[in-house]
């Protein structure tokens, strides 16, 4: 009786055990499979999808070249030292995994060519409309060719001044890991709705992180006029803000500048009229009627420096609610009163310097 127990129990166990080693096999692949190329994605299992293999080798292991081709007036054909004499272009972005959405994979400052150089110089074909791009293992992905010349497209080499274990990524800012291909081989311009290996599969051929107010297909977290279309993303100054957006394109400001602000200080001409400084007059000169408005310690209250700092921010919190008596100085909305409104217009100035345009 009692081997009879004995031997039921450690078949139990062996039962047990086996189910045990197969749920960790199971749970090995399928982790083995989200990690694959360090991009990307759950979502479509590896099998069915080709994904791209991240740590194929790096350049060093062997010769490779990315051809681009199809609707181009000068087919390339590129190799690692071509793309390093180049113009360089670095850009700061986080890799996001479309199945793990919460926390970025990789981040950091990846450098490389711009895409859309690469693709001047083969000289795109007035009727692509998409780009096609190829890894050496099958896998897929593409953009719109508006997207593809934007500035902060770029095929790396190098992430944080280190060789990538990768031969090129293709970087893509505010876009879903999917778009961001690794060890790319063939470059295509195309005159079709090309679908990529994730996107033919019904993930968004957009693929914009979090989500894109204007629609102009460029995602919010990386959109510079964020509520006005602008799929080029045209910066003439440089600034955080785009052409379409920024009253004063011409002019580097470390501010917003709404329109209306003549004088590129961030305030517009009627809200300058209210507090009483000069709208037309972007710097203090000493004088009390055209002081920058955020260096409010020229008001009885120190001197005007061109310079917000921690004796403007001192200065400024006595008025705060004071309601009916108020300096209009402080009431940068020009409500009628001293509110949170006001500190928040007041808080980007903090630590900035006036120059005039």
């Amino acid at each position: 009786m009692r081997s009879r127990v004995r031997k039921a129990a450690l078949m139990a166990l062996a039962g047990v055990l086996v189910l045990g080693l197969v749920a960790l096999v199971r749970a090995t692949e399928t982790a083995s499979s989200e990690m694959g190329q360090d991009a990307m994605q759950n979502g479509p299992p590896a099998s069915t999808l080709g994904m791209p293999n991240d740590m194929a080798g790096t350049a060093e292991d062997s010769e490779w070249t990315v051809i681009v081709d199809g609707l181009v007036q000068a087919p390339l054909s590129l190799t690692l030292d071509d793309l390093v004499a180049m113009p360089t272009s670095t850009v700061h972005a986080e890799l996001y995994c479309v199945g793990m959405p919460w926390t970025p994979i990789a981040e950091g400052n990846w450098t490389g060519v711009r895409l859309g150089h690469i693709l001047e110089e083969a000289g795109v074909s007035p009727e692509a409309v998409k780009v096609a791009f190829y890894a050496d293992d099958g896998f897929t992905t593409d953009l719109t060719v508006t997207t593809a010349m934007r500035p902060d497209i770029t095929l790396a080499y190098e992430k944080d001044g280190w060789p990538l274990t990768e031969n090129l990524r293709l970087v893509v800012p505010c876009k879903w890991g999917y778009k961001w291909i690794t060890d790319l081989i063939h470059i295509e311009l195309v005159d079709y709705d090309f679908l990529g290996t994730y996107e033919s599969a019904g993930y968004s051929d957009e693929a914009n992180i979090p989500e894109d107010i204007d629609g102009d297909g460029v995602g919010d977290a990386c959109d510079n006029c964020e509520s006005v279309p602008n799929s080029d993303q045209a910066n003439t100054d440089g600034d955080d803000w785009g052409d379409v957006c920024d009253n004063c394109p011409t002019v580097a400001t470390p501010w917003y500048t709404p329109g209306g602000d003549d004088d590129c200080d961030g305030f517009t001409a009627a809200d300058e009229g209210y507090i009483g400084t000069d709208p037309n007059d972007g710097c203090p000169d000493g004088s009390a009627d055209d002081a920058w408005p955020p260096d409010i310690n020229g008001m009885g209250c120190g001197s005007h420096n061109g310079q917000v700092n921690i004796l403007d921010v001192l200065c400024f919190k006595p008025q705060f609610q004071e309601g009916a008596v108020y300096d209009p100085r402080y009431d940068f909305n020009a409500s009628g009163e001293v509110n949170i409104l006001d500190v928040l217009l007041y808080k980007p100035f903090i630590n900035t310097s006036c120059t005039n345009p």
